[in-house]
Parts: C-alpha cells; sequence; structure tokens
C-alpha cells in the first residue's frame, strides 16, 4: 500500500508540472497495476496519495499567493465558506485517482485472470 502512495504521488506531481490534471488518473492507474495489496487497499493508497498532494497544492498557492482569490473564487462556486474549496479540490483529486487506481488494479487481474480457479 506504501509504494502505491508513493508511486502516485510522485509520479503525480511530476505529471502535473507538465501536462492537464487529469494525469493524475494516469499515475495512479500505472500504481494501481503495480500494486500488490487489495483492491480496496489500492483505492486508498491512490487517493489518499492524491488527497495530500492536492491540499499540499492547494495551500502552497494560498500562502504563497494572494489570500483573497480563495473567497473570490468560493463565492464564484456559491461557496459559503473559502475552506469548502480546499475540501471540493482533495475530495475532487482523490475519488478520481481512488477509482483509477482501482481501474489499474483490475487491469492487472484482468490481463492475469485463470479460468481454472
Amino acid at each position: 500500500m506504501l509504494l502505491t502512495f508513493i508511486i502516485t504521488l510522485f509520479l503525480s506531481a511530476i505529471l502535473q508540472i507538465f501536462f492537464p490534471w487529469w494525469t493524475i488518473a494516469i499515475a495512479a492507474v500505472i500504481a494501481g497495476y503495480l500494486s500488490q495489496t487489495t483492491p480496496w487497499r489500492t483505492f486508498l493508497a491512490g487517493a489518499a496519495a492524491i488527497g495530500f498532494l492536492w491540499l499540499g497544492f492547494t495551500l502552497a498557492v494560498s500562502i504563497l499567493g494572494s489570500t483573497a482569490v480563495l473567497p473570490k473564487l468560493a463565492t464564484l462556486f456559491n461557496l459559503p465558506h473559502p475552506i469548502f474549496l480546499y475540501i471540493l479540490t482533495v475530495l475532487i483529486g482523490s475519488l478520481t485517482a481512488g477509482m483509477a487506481a482501482l481501474s489499474g488494479i483490475w487491469l492487472k487481474e484482468a490481463i492475469y485472470y485463470d479460468e481454472d480457479d
């Protein structure tokens, strides 16, 4: 589970520097395919990795950038408080990466499926 978490975290961080946000799914599929754990743990590892990564990115933008951006974005999305922006960001990234990691481990199970079992 830790290996899946680390692969997803570092591969996603590198890919997001050069490519769009959805490349987290590619990184999570690769990590899920390489995973040696159960599908549930693979889902949790992928979701946690991107949740922490995107929370870190969001906090970095908030702290290093202008703090006036968060209230404006919260108003744009009709959110009652800017903290919900953090929750929404982490939720979207976590679900995307978790499902992609789950797809990766299921892909491996489908490729190595043995009908005799």
